[in-house]
Formats: structure tokens, sequence, C-alpha cells
């Protein structure tokens, strides 16, 4: 029980030293970056505007 007691507190250790120095370097937090890059090429071309999509339907 002590092992996995002294485990975590070195992950927790470890995880808020690496997020404390990623906040110091990068602007956007994490998740957004993570969304941004997993978007990538591709975000642009999906419509998310519901009236544009039915205004290019209706012409065709």
């Amino acid at each position: 029980m002590r092992k996995v007691m002294i485990l975590l507190a070195l992950g927790v250790a470890l995880g808020y030293w690496w997020g404390w120095t990623d906040a110091q370097v990068n602007q956007d937090d994490v998740v957004t970056r993570l969304v941004t890059h997993a978007g990538g090429k591709t975000r642009s071309s999906l419509k998310s505007n519901a009236d544009q999509t039915m205004d290019s339907l209706e012409r065709h």
C-alpha cells in the first residue's frame, strides 16, 4: 500500500510540474491545443453554420 501511495504522490507531483511548465510556455491550454491539432486541415472544410448549409442545399 505504501508503494502505491508513493507512486501516486510522485505522479501527482510530476503532473503538476509538467502542467506548470507547460502553462508558462504556451498561451493556450493543453485541451485547446489537442483539439486544434486533432481537427487539423479538415476543420475548415466542415460547415458548422446551419444557415449556410441550408442556403447551399437550396441552391442545388
